[in-house]
């Protein structure tokens, strides 16, 4: 699939620059509420500011590309965390997991296009582009309507998904092609053998 994302526009969103293009594709996470610790997460932030405090010693400053590295190897200890599956795992239970896929493909072509996703025990990756609709909504509804259901069947109470999500705004085919074969790939690199709660539109990527 060639992928041009057209017009382009960056925003500032949280840490990372965020990208809003014509054209784009994006590859979103969102997890459980207690899908990564504190403990790991706070390790996973003191080695990140480690590594600033490091080259401020030696250079005095940081230039943002290299914050913006830093950020990203963040991003990526996370994802690591994600798969030692922490928590309690609630998409173990396929009827869970039922629930939030139906909810990921229920407006497919009408608010989005699918490109791939795939539900784990502990966080969903979804790589998408919007039709008419925004980001936020989107995932908003996702969450707002599986935590309800959710939790009514597993007949608890409380907070069901962490409240921010990632999201990526995908630059370029090897990058588009790349995140795909993570998706794919992430019940195997989980050890979840035979899992049933991935899918790739290979039609779309064609």
């Amino acid at each position: 699939m060639h992928y041009d994302l057209g017009r382009l526009e960056i925003r500032k969103r949280n840490r990372l620059p965020h990208w809003d293009a014509e054209h784009a594709i994006y590859f979103v996470t969102f997890n459980l509420c207690d899908a990564i610790p504190r403990h790991v997460l706070d390790r996973i932030r003191a080695e990140a500011d480690a590594q600033l405090t490091h080259i401020r010693t030696l250079r005095g400053s940081c230039t943002i590309a290299e914050k913006n590295a830093c950020e990203e190897w963040v991003r990526a200890k996370c994802g690591d965390a994600l798969d030692e599956t922490y928590g309690a795992c609630f998409m173990r239970d396929t009827r869970i997991a039922t629930i939030v896929a139906n909810a990921i493909t229920h407006f497919d072509e009408e608010r989005y296009e699918l490109l791939a996703w795939c539900v784990m025990p502990n966080h969903a990756h979804v790589v998408m582009s919007l039709i008419n609709d925004t980001l936020d909504r989107v995932l908003h509804s996702w969450k707002s309507f599986t935590a309800k259901r959710c939790n009514a069947l597993l007949e608890r109470t409380g907070k069901f998904w962490q409240d921010d999500y990632y999201d990526r705004c995908i630059r370029d085919s090897k990058e588009l092609s790349t995140t795909i074969d993570y998706v794919v790939n992430n019940p195997a690199k989980a050890d979840l053998r035979d899992w049933p709660f991935v899918r790739v539109y290979g039609d779309r990527l064609a």
